[in-house]
């Protein structure tokens, strides 16, 4: 099990990805397992990584993952990178909300240095739309 789960492991955060996350849901589905499924995407991400460059979006990404992870119960709760900036987590801890609000808080607090001091000051930044327009995005 853990070989298959390696073999399609997402290689940028190293995290399960679709195949372990589907065969996870229909393992806990068939044996009537209650859980509560959380879904993680990065708003603005592609002007982002179209201004910052896909290193810096991979950091990003990264840290994505980092923060779900720790702030889950390895015990009981399964992590999961779908692909990009999407992550899902299967909770069966009982304060998956507290979880879920302690990710954000976390992510807050240390998203920032990715970010010029000029962006930060703004609140965002300005990328050319795919109609060749300028528009203005927020922070991740």
């Amino acid at each position: 099990m853990q070989l298959r789960a390696a073999r399609y492991a997402n290689p940028l955060s190293g995290l399960p990805g679709n195949v372990p996350i589907n065969d996870q849901i229909n393992r806990m589905l068939q044996q009537s397992i209650s859980f509560v499924a959380c879904y993680f995407d990065l708003d603005h991400f592609k002007p982002f990584n179209d201004i910052y460059g896909f290193s810096a979006g991979d950091a990003v990404i990264q840290l994505v993952g980092e923060l779900v992870s720790e702030h889950s119960d390895h015990s009981c709760d399964f992590v999961g990178h779908i692909g990009g900036d999407d992550f899902i987590t299967l909770f069966l801890s009982h304060n998956w909300k507290a979880r879920c609000k302690a990710i954000l808080r976390a992510f807050g607090e240390r998203i920032a240095p990715f970010f010029s001091a000029a962006d930060q000051a703004r609140g965002g930044y300005y990328s050319e739309s795919r109609s060749d327009k300028r528009e203005f995005h927020p922070l991740v």
